[in-house]
C-alpha cells in the first residue's frame, strides 16, 4: 500500500514541476510531498535538503537568467516586472488553446509582449524594445529550462529516496 502512496506522490510532484513551465510556482508547490514524507520519517533529513536544495537553486537560476539576460540590453526593474506580469497573464489567457499547450506559448509570448510594450512606452523606440523584448524572452526560455531540470531532478530523487528506503 505505501509503495502506491510513493508512486501516486510522484506524479503529483512531477504533475506540479510541470506546471513550472507556464510561470507558476509548481516546483515550490511539489516539495508539498517531500515535506510530508520528511515529516513522517519516509526521508531522512539530509534527504530533504538535497531537494530543497534543488528546488530552490532552480527558482534562483529563473530569477537570475531573466535578470542576466535583461541587464545586458539595459533593461531595468520595471521592464522585468513587466516580462513575468506578461508572462503569467498570456499563459492564463491562452492555456485552454491547444490542449493546455497554449500556456507554454503565452508564457514566452507574454515574456517577450510585456517587455516589448513597456519598453515601447517608455523609450519610444521600436529596436530597443524588440531587443529587450528577445531578451527577456531568452531569459525566461533559460530560466524556465533550468527550473524545470531541477524540478524533475528533485523529484526523481525524492521518489528514488523513498523506494530505498522503502
Amino acid at each position: 500500500m505505501i509503495g502506491i502512496l510513493y508512486i501516486l506522490s510522484s506524479i503529483f510532484q512531477l504533475a506540479f514541476v510541470a506546471i513550472s513551465v507556464i510561470g507558476l510556482p509548481g516546483n515550490i508547490i511539489s516539495l508539498i510531498f517531500p515535506i510530508i514524507w520528511w515529516i513522517n520519517d519516509k526521508l531522512s533529513g539530509f534527504q530533504f535538503f538535497i531537494i530543497l536544495t534543488l528546488i530552490i537553486t532552480g527558482e534562483v537560476l529563473e530569477q537570475f537568467a531573466g535578470v542576466v539576460t535583461g541587464k545586458k540590453t539595459g533593461m531595468n526593474n520595471k521592464s522585468l516586472f513587466f516580462s513575468f506580469a506578461g508572462a503569467i497573464f498570456l499563459s492564463i489567457f491562452m492555456a485552454p488553446l491547444f490542449f493546455g499547450l497554449g500556456a507554454i506559448i503565452g508564457a514566452f509570448a507574454g515574456a517577450f509582449a510585456g517587455t516589448y510594450f513597456y519598453e515601447i512606452i517608455t523609450t519610444n523606440n521600436k529596436e530597443i524594445a524588440f531587443t529587450r523584448g528577445i531578451a527577456a524572452l531568452k531569459g525566461r526560455f533559460l530560466g524556465t529550462i533550468l527550473k524545470f531540470t531541477l524540478g524533475i531532478s528533485a523529484s526523481i530523487y525524492t521518489t528514488i529516496s523513498l523506494f530505498k528506503n522503502f
